[in-house]
């Protein structure tokens, strides 16, 4: 072989070899445009993977631990505020609402017991099982003697000797019970409407405010007394309720205009309306830093199936949003914990079956020149998680 062809063999090579690089730099670039090299927000600091639906989350804060009760598995999980880890898994049979009273460091958790009524025909019957928030162990089981599914359950944190009081939310009356030793102390029945599944307590005050099954209207119950105090029409389609103590304001969610409202707690006037860019999935505030903490849920531009979640956390006196967070996925529960300024979301990661990844964005022809490609698949169902947010950043 002659000089001259060594040296266009040498060049005909180097060419081919500048060639290829170029489609691997370009594949490079939109790959990271489509999202599939991805950096996670500065302000999530971690993710667990819980049941397959979470259904209700609360954080004991002097205790350091969140609990996340699942419908479909019935299972309570145990996280460590600091660490994040999963310590505990807790069979407890629940059916959803959960509540934590932090003065007796109980755990209380609606279920349903199947058994025969006065005339001998087998029904559900509601009751609340009650655990130690530390070992785990069931303490006892309260019959609340209606046969109708617990909606929501409140606990005041009540640090008093005889520790605090939890409500029992049904749909037709709310039932106050004693913290530590389960016994009915008052049976408030509901309105003109049944109540809903929303619903938020002012321990200091004694106040529970509750949303109507309608949607539209807000009843102030008095659960030192055991008696409905009064009912509000606010209109809307309403979804969440909260009580930021230190602004003296309550936080309903509304759906039906994207937004939340903040009401004066003695009043119930309307103070402030503030948007959040979609449909409020929860509210929540931590009793001691006057701000709220709302989780929205958005489509993405052009429609489709995913959904990706705001949270936004906005000062509890005039509404004003300090600061927006996004988070992949539905999020559908959010707990405060106000020792460690940390947030966290339950958010659900089910794409469906048929949905595209994003690898299958990329073209075809941009596949093959990809070194570490794969077929194209089809994302089915990706595990559900809650994620905690430094809310100060």
């Amino acid at each position: 072989m002659g000089r001259h062809t060594v040296v266009r063999e040498t060049a005909r090579r180097e060419w081919a070899a500048r060639r290829a690089i170029v489609p691997v730099t370009l594949a490079l670039a939109i790959v990271v445009a489509l999202g599939v090299i991805a950096r996670p927000s500065a302000a999530l600091m971690r993710r667990v993977v819980v049941g397959p639906d979470p259904v209700a989350m609360v954080v004991d804060a002097p205790a350091g631990r969140l609990y996340v009760m699942d419908h479909l598995d019935g299972v309570l999980r145990v996280i460590d505020t600091a660490t994040g880890a999963l310590v505990q898994r807790i069979a407890a049979g629940g059916s959803g609402p959960l509540a934590v009273d932090t003065g007796s460091g109980r755990l209380f958790v609606a279920a349903a017991w199947n058994g025969p009524d006065h005339s001998g025909v087998y029904t559900d019957h509601a009751v609340v099982r009650v655990f130690d928030g530390r070992s785990g162990a069931l303490v006892r089981t309260i019959a609340l003697g209606v046969d109708e599914d617990v909606l929501a359950l409140l606990a005041d944190g009540a640090r008093a000797e005889g520790g605090g009081r939890v409500v029992a939310l049904c749909a037709s009356v709310a039932l106050v019970l004693d913290a530590r030793s389960g016994a009915v102390l008052h049976r408030i029945r509901a309105g003109a409407t049944p109540y809903a599944a929303a619903a938020a307590l002012d321990p200091a005050r004694g106040r529970a405010f509750v949303l109507t099954s309608d949607a539209r209207a807000l009843d102030v119950l008095d659960v030192g007394r055991g008696t409905i105090v009064r009912t509000v029409v606010l209109g809307g389609y309403l979804t969440g309720v909260a009580v930021d103590r230190r602004a003296d304001r309550v936080v309903v969610a509304d759906a039906s205009g994207g937004q939340v409202r903040l009401l004066d707690e003695d009043t119930l006037r309307l103070m402030v309306s503030v948007p959040v860019g979609g449909p409020p999935a929860a509210v929540a505030t931590d009793g001691h830093s006057a701000s709220i903490v709302v989780v929205a849920n958005t489509r993405p531009p052009g429609g489709g199936s995913a959904h990706r979640g705001g949270v936004l956390v906005m000062d509890g006196r005039t509404g004003v949003v300090r600061r927006r967070v996004s988070v992949t996925g539905t999020p559908v529960l959010v707990a405060v914990d106000p020792r460690t300024n940390h947030l966290f979301v339950g958010a659900l990661h089910d794409t469906g079956a048929g949905t595209p990844v994003p690898w299958d964005r990329v073209p075809v022809w941009l596949r093959r020149w990809l070194p570490w490609a794969r077929p194209p698949t089809r994302a089915t169902a990706a595990p559900n998680t809650v994620e905690t947010i430094d809310r100060a950043g």
